[in-house]
């Protein structure tokens, strides 16, 4: 068959192409045609999201999200392909260019991306990354079990530990930690400088009162938490603590004055 020009040949490619995908022949000549979507197939079908990549972009992480909530974590090589798979996993970090850190039902998984191989510390509840020192912070137990918290390097390797720790937060530079201890029944509230030996500091020791919902300044100039006296029902106190001068501030609603009366000071006021 001969065409008047280039473009009528095309223009036949691409309806061929067309027809192929609407109808598919069997071998024995009959057609098939495709299979109509019902409700319940959809949570097989997943959304792939684009999550992190390594600093020197040479690992890519994404998540492929399933609505019954099986979601797979992968990670993979832009330079050689290879790929890694955590079936329900998330809290993806890579440390450095070479490791990289995730969670799932049974604690923390640190990976060796060149070696495959993996540390994992088990019942870790809560961690955080700092890409300036290649550390995670991470919160170890739950329920009445012994609670702690570890620093680790990129190797899984414990640089401190700090007994009875509740909950922590990771300054937004990446190079403060702010936590909350407990120990027979007084709270206390310390500030660590990563990446410095014997970088702690108390801001509040012993206290009887609750302190929680640990806020960082957007830039990390500055922290701020609340108390609650749970033995008096006291109104909860805010305080905030400058690092430039060491200074801890105080706010008492009760004396605050256009504090409104018939209001106090929760968790939900700093979420």
């Amino acid at each position: 068959m001969k065409y008047k020009n280039i473009k009528e040949y095309y223009s036949l490619c691409w309806i061929m192409v067309a027809l192929l995908s609407i109808i598919t022949y069997t071998s024995k000549g009959q057609v098939t045609l495709k299979k109509d979507l019902r409700e319940e197939d959809y949570p097989v079908f997943g959304t792939l999201i684009s999550n992190k990549s390594s600093a020197d972009g040479r690992w890519v992480s994404f998540l492929m999200y399933y609505e019954n909530g099986k979601d797979t974590l992968f990670v993979k090589s832009t330079v050689n392909g290879r790929k890694y798979s955590f079936p329900v996993a998330a809290n993806p970090a890579f440390i450095g260019n070479q490791h990289f850190s995730y969670t799932s039902k049974t604690g923390l998984h640190i990976l060796d991306l060149v070696n495959g191989k993996e540390k994992a510390i088990p019942s870790v509840t809560n961690y955080s990354s700092s890409q300036v020192f290649d550390q995670l912070v991470a919160l170890v137990g739950s329920g009445t079990s012994e609670k702690y918290l570890l620093v680790l390097d990129k190797y899984g390797n414990t640089k401190e530990k700090i007994k009875g720790a509740i909950s922590f937060q990771m300054s937004p530079c990446g190079k403060k930690l702010v936590y909350v201890t407990k120990s027979d029944s007084l709270y206390s509230v310390g500030l660590l400088e990563l990446g410095k030996p014997n970088g702690i500091s108390w801001i509040v020791e012993r206290s009887v009162d609750d302190l929680k919902t640990l806020t960082w300044e957007k830039q990390g100039r500055a922290f701020s938490f609340i108390s609650k006296n749970t033995v008096f029902s006291r109104k909860s106190l805010l305080f905030y603590y400058r690092i430039d001068n060491h200074s801890l501030y105080t706010l008492e609603p009760e004396k605050q004055m256009g504090f409104p009366r018939d209001r106090t000071l929760d968790n939900q006021s700093f979420v």
